[in-house]
């Protein structure tokens, strides 16, 4: 028998919202740190252009991709992020996606500007520039990424290391609970 689907404002609704804001929130906060350590720290114009051709770049195919999945019951993508897959949906998912598209251009935009102020050209003019783009070919982006997808790898790579450290100390404990029941053993085995 199919479930009722659920009454506005029920739990799940009111927990779907809350995983949403949380979503919204976390790639707001992550998009405009990378955006804003970017117009802070890189001084040279041909790697703050060919950085910005980097954000949204794997987003379009990568957004098609998450939605195949999710239709599918399939939600690794934010599961790699930190964002339980208990609430989520295929229609969550798909706001979601969303949410992290705006995050982007609303970072992409910020970047622009700040192009526009430091170095007085347009950042899509400049890229468009034959002589410019053919520079931008050799340039190196300041970021890989975009911040949201990169979490996962950061994600990752914490949660092994984090793992390596607990398995360490828990092999220390080990390694010190058998040096002592040695030293019982032998004590007992040296009783007359």
């Amino acid at each position: 028998m199919a479930q009722p689907p659920d009454l506005p404002h029920s739990p799940t609704d009111r927990a779907r919202q809350t995983v949403l804001q949380e979503w919204k929130h976390l790639c707001f906060a992550l998009e405009q740190a990378q955006g804003d350590h970017l117009v802070a720290t890189c001084r040279d114009k041909y790697q703050y252009a060919k950085t910005y051709l980097v954000y949204g770049r794997e987003l379009d195919h990568l957004c098609v991709e998450v939605r195949q999945s999710a239709k599918q019951g399939n939600y690794q993508f934010f599961v790699d992020r930190g964002i339980s897959a208990r609430h989520l949906t295929p229609i969550l998912a798909d706001e979601m996606l969303r949410a992290w598209r705006t995050a982007i251009a609303s970072k992409r935009a910020r970047v622009a500007e700040m192009f526009q102020r430091r170095f007085g050209e347009d950042i899509d003019e400049f890229i468009g520039t034959p002589h410019n783009a053919s520079r931008l070919v050799m340039a190196v982006a300041f970021d890989r990424r975009d911040a949201v997808l990169a979490l996962a790898d950061w994600t990752q790579d914490k949660l092994v290391a984090a793992e390596l450290v607990q398995l360490r100390a828990d092999l220390d404990i080990l390694k010190q609970e058998v040096d002592r029941l040695a030293c019982v053993f032998r004590a007992w085995c040296d009783r007359p």
